[in-house]
């Protein structure tokens, strides 16, 4: 496991920290960040948000 995470950028851990303090998981268990009975597909929404430019913002 250490020699993975030498393999792991910066940004990728500040990610998986945050995913580790939101799902909070009572115990170890190999993969433990992947949610296999919930579809993400189904959480997006199918209305396409309001873009405004950030040249346009004030």
């Amino acid at each position: 496991m250490v020699g993975i995470l030498w393999q792991i950028p910066p940004s990728g851990l500040l990610g998986l920290v945050s995913i580790y303090e939101f799902k909070q998981p009572a115990i170890y268990k190999e993969y433990w960040w992947k949610d296999d009975n919930k579809s993400l597909l189904d959480n997006l929404s199918r209305k396409k948000p309001k873009y405004i430019s950030v040249t346009d913002k004030k």
